[in-house]
């Protein structure tokens, strides 16, 4: 015999959570939230604009450089060899901190050495425009070396010797393009190991 009974109905699924009520004064809250906001926001714009309107004001409306002064020198090595003959006596490097014991240099010793130096590199065939690397340390050896590569019209491509690595001065002197390399008897093996027929010129020597 068929079972006519109906099946029991599955019960009813759960109540939805009741809704968060809204805390009282929310509604109150925002609106004078947006009305300080707008307010806020408005006196600000007050503010910025009359501050660009007083910044504007005081600003200048162009810049001036002046009346052009005539420059007594043709290059920076004709200033310096006029002050090294106008003051030989006073003092051009102070306490040369990369020596054991603090050195100085007078104009007169500057110069001196960087036009021998600029000599020797006459010498060896360095002409104006040509770049020479220094692969020295920073002191009174680089001051002459600058001088005297600057004597000859030449330019000098500086390199601390005792801080960058071999592949730095190996790519500088490649593209320097030149046959001298001044240095110093400190670093004269980096040179010679890198470049075996260069002839380095020695700063401290000569």
């Amino acid at each position: 015999m068929a079972d006519d009974s109906v099946p029991p109905m599955p019960p009813p699924p759960p109540p939805p959570p009741a809704a968060r009520r809204p805390r009282r004064g929310s509604a109150a809250s925002l609106a004078s939230l947006s009305t300080v906001l707008s307010s806020s926001s408005s006196s600000s714009t007050v503010t910025s604009s009359s501050t660009t309107t007083a910044s504007s004001a005081s600003s200048p409306s162009c810049f001036s450089f002046g009346a052009p002064l005539p420059c007594p020198f043709a290059t920076v090595t004709a200033a310096f060899y006029h002050q090294a003959s106008t003051c030989p006596a006073s003092t051009t490097a102070v306490r040369d901190l990369s020596a054991a014991a603090p050195r100085e240099l007078t104009y007169r010793q500057l110069a001196r050495h960087a036009q021998a130096l600029a000599l020797r590199l006459r010498a060896l065939g360095v002409q104006p425009g040509d770049r020479i690397p220094l692969v020295v340390r920073r002191g009174l050896e680089m001051l002459v070396a600058i001088w005297a590569v600057l004597s000859c019209g030449a330019q000098y491509v500086p390199l601390d010797g005792g801080v960058v690595p071999d592949s730095t001065v190996d790519h500088v002197v490649r593209q320097s393009g030149g046959d001298v390399v001044l240095c110093l008897e400190a670093t004269e093996h980096r040179v010679r190991n890198l470049f075996p027929h260069l002839a380095p010129v020695l700063v401290d020597h000569g």
